[in-house]
């Protein structure tokens, strides 16, 4: 039983436990395929059958708390999506070797295409020539076109981001 807040949103133990679900989800192509670019591109049939699962194995407000389910089934997916880049995409990798680092409870197809994906020229970012990470991504709307931070504090917390992030990295 999940409980929903005035919002419609899940406020106790049961939707802590419906994100985890949806982890499991994730990692069966049959439900849930990573190699799908976008959440809006995911086939309705999929939808419908992750919808069943989650109808069969949860219960709460339906009517009220559909559009919170699938606003966090689909954050949880490109998290999932952005973990598994994160753990096997790396710069000094080729694409063969990435893609012989399969996860082992993921769809060789499925694993194919994603890899394919974000392997693709128009997938990198021109001035790196490497995929971006979200790193690049929150330090870059910090700076100006002509590479001077927006305002006086952002320099700071580029710094202290950048630090960050080297010290995850190693």
């Amino acid at each position: 039983m999940v409980e929903l807040n005035g919002d419609g949103q899940g406020s106790d133990n049961g939707s802590k436990l419906l994100v985890r679900f949806f982890c499991k989800l994730f990692q069966k192509s049959v439900f849930c395929s990573i190699s799908v670019e976008r959440w809006d591109r995911m086939p309705e049939a999929k939808k419908r059958l992750q919808w069943l699962l989650i109808e069969d194995n949860f219960e709460f407000d339906y009517a009220v708390g559909i559009k919170w389910v699938m606003h966090s089934l689909c954050e949880r997916w490109k998290a999932y999506k952005y973990k598994l880049r994160c753990e096997r995409f790396y710069p000094n990798k080729s694409k063969e070797d990435i893609l012989a680092n399969r996860p082992a409870n993921v769809d060789y197809n499925d694993w194919t295409a994603f890899v394919h994906h974000y392997k693709e020229d128009k997938m990198k970012e021109q001035k790196l020539g490497m995929p971006v990470c979200r790193s690049e991504v929150v330090l870059s709307t910090l700076l100006k076109n002509n590479d001077n931070y927006v305002y006086e504090e952002g320099k700071i917390l580029a710094g202290r981001f950048k630090y960050l992030f080297i010290f995850v990295i190693v």
